[in-house]
C-alpha cells in the first residue's frame, strides 16, 4: 500500500467514527457479529452454490463487520510500522503469535471432524471457507476480544 493510502486509513482509524468503537464491550459485539458474518457466509456456499450475487450479498455483512473491527483496533494491522507506536506494534505482534496457535489448533479440530463426517463436496467447501476466514481475521478478533478500555487499541 502506497504511502498515500496509509496515511489515509491511518486517519479515518484515528478519526470519530473509530473514537466510538474504543470500549471492550463494542469490540466484543464486533468480534461476535464477524464470527456469525463468518458463519452466515459459510452456509451461503453451502446453500447458494453457484449464485454469485446472492454470495456477494451474503459476504457484506462480513465486509461491514471486518471494517468495524479494524477501526476499533485503530487499524494496527494494516497500517506500516512507521505510522504506528512501539505499544501498537507490540500488542499487533502478541495477537499474530497467539492468533498461530488458536489456528493451528482450530485447523487440526475442524480437518479432523471435516474428515470424520465425509462430507460432500459443496458441505467440505463451506467449511474450509468457514476455517480460512475464521483463521484470517484470528489476529483481529483475539486482540480486540482481550484488549482493555485503558488503551483503546492507542
Amino acid at each position: 500500500m502506497n504511502s498515500r493510502d496509509q496515511r489515509r486509513i491511518f486517519r479515518h482509524v484515528n478519526g470519530p467514527t473509530a473514537d466510538k468503537l474504543q470500549d471492550q464491550q463494542t469490540r466484543r459485539v464486533l468480534v461476535l457479529a464477524c464470527v456469525a458474518s463468518i458463519a452466515a457466509v459459510a452456509i451461503a456456499f453451502a446453500t447458494f452454490d453457484n449464485r454469485f450475487w446472492l454470495l456477494v450479498l451474503a459476504s457484506l455483512p462480513l465486509g461491514v463487520a471486518t471494517a468495524l473491527l479494524n477501526f476499533s483496533l485503530r487499524g494496527i494491522f494494516e497500517l506500516k510500522d512507521e505510522l504506528l507506536d512501539e505499544y501498537q506494534i507490540s500488542v499487533r505482534d502478541k495477537a499474530y503469535k497467539s492468533a498461530y496457535g488458536f489456528t493451528l489448533v482450530f485447523l487440526v479440530v475442524v480437518a479432523t471432524a471435516a474428515a470424520g463426517a465425509e462430507l460432500d463436496r459443496v458441505s467440505a467447501f463451506a467449511l474450509a471457507a468457514f476455517a480460512f476466514l475464521t483463521c484470517a481475521l484470528a489476529p483481529r478478533m483475539l486482540l480486540a476480544w482481550r484488549l482493555e478500555n485503558s488503551h483503546g487499541g492507542d
